[in-house]
């Protein structure tokens, strides 16, 4: 396993401390999701593995501050400025409408599926971040890196017209076309070749490398991110005796050993998430 390692010198771009979500009927079926701590430091990357129904993508949605956590303790961004000097902006529970003008702008989120909006070109997806947060369109960044992630030749087509792959890649350049310092991006579709998912991934990395960002990519087995992972997390589930209310916690596996991915930690539950 080869991993390119952030200088520990570094302040954390991402830092984020007791993090929670339930979701469903307290008086019928819930699921909770908890992330006891995360940081991740400037040029890494980290991967989130874990089967179906585990919580990655609530993970992301919280992480993205597309979804609202129900206590957070601490969750804190290093955004660069334009003179280069770091930006550390916070959104705790407390304060999460307020931050999220702050925040936002300095996170990137490719979904799964669906983040396209099927009725502009590409490049007016990957131009639609920096309008909506006011900035100027990188009209020569969306191009090369269009380019770079082998969809260039596609950024006039709508998005009906691209394949599945093609357009996973054109859901990481809208992502990542206004610079983000945090980058999400959730498990790749499985219709897309294991030798095209990985081409994404490793492109994934170098360009967050480039721009001192880090990135937080979601997948199903260790062995799709070992390669290019500097940290891995994974998650323990368990089931009250009902079996009504499920939790689900996030934690860092320090060894292989700590992916039971199929085992009895990783119970099913019925709860939506």
């Amino acid at each position: 396993m080869t991993h390119h390692h952030s200088d520990p010198d570094l302040s954390p771009i991402l830092n984020v401390r007791n993090l929670a979500k339930t979701k469903g009927d307290p008086q019928k079926t819930t699921f909770t999701l908890e992330l006891p701590e995360m940081k991740v430091g400037p040029g890494q990357v980290v991967a989130i593995v874990g089967e179906p129904g585990c919580g990655k993508t609530t993970l992301l949605d919280l992480l993205s501050m597309t979804t609202a956590s129900d206590r957070c303790e601490v969750f804190e961004i290093a955004a660069m400025t334009r003179g280069g000097t770091p930006d550390l902006l916070t959104a705790a529970s407390a304060s999460y409408e307020a931050s999220l003008g702050g925040c936002r702008p300095h996170i990137g989120y490719a979904l799964q599926s669906g983040g396209l909006l099927p009725f502009l070109n590409i490049w007016e997806n990957a131009a639609l971040p920096s309008q909506t947060f006011g900035r100027r369109v990188p009209s020569a960044r969306i191009a090369s890196l269009g380019t770079r992630l082998g969809i260039g030749d596609k950024l006039d087509l709508l998005p009906r017209h691209l394949t599945a792959s093609q357009q996973h890649r054109a859901e990481i350049l809208r992502s990542l076309v206004h610079t983000p310092s945090l980058a999400l991006a959730d498990e790749i579709p499985a219709n897309i070749a294991p030798e095209r998912a990985a081409r994404i991934m490793h492109d994934i990395k170098d360009l967050i490398v480039e721009q001192s960002g880090c990135a937080i990519i979601a997948a199903r087995s260790p062995s799709m991110v070992e390669e290019f992972a500097d940290q891995i997390y994974t998650f323990h589930q368990s089931v009250d005796p009902t079996g009504n209310h499920c939790k689900s916690i996030c934690f860092r596996a320090d060894s292989p050993a700590a992916f039971d991915l199929r085992g009895a930690n990783m119970i099913e539950c019925e709860v939506l998430h």
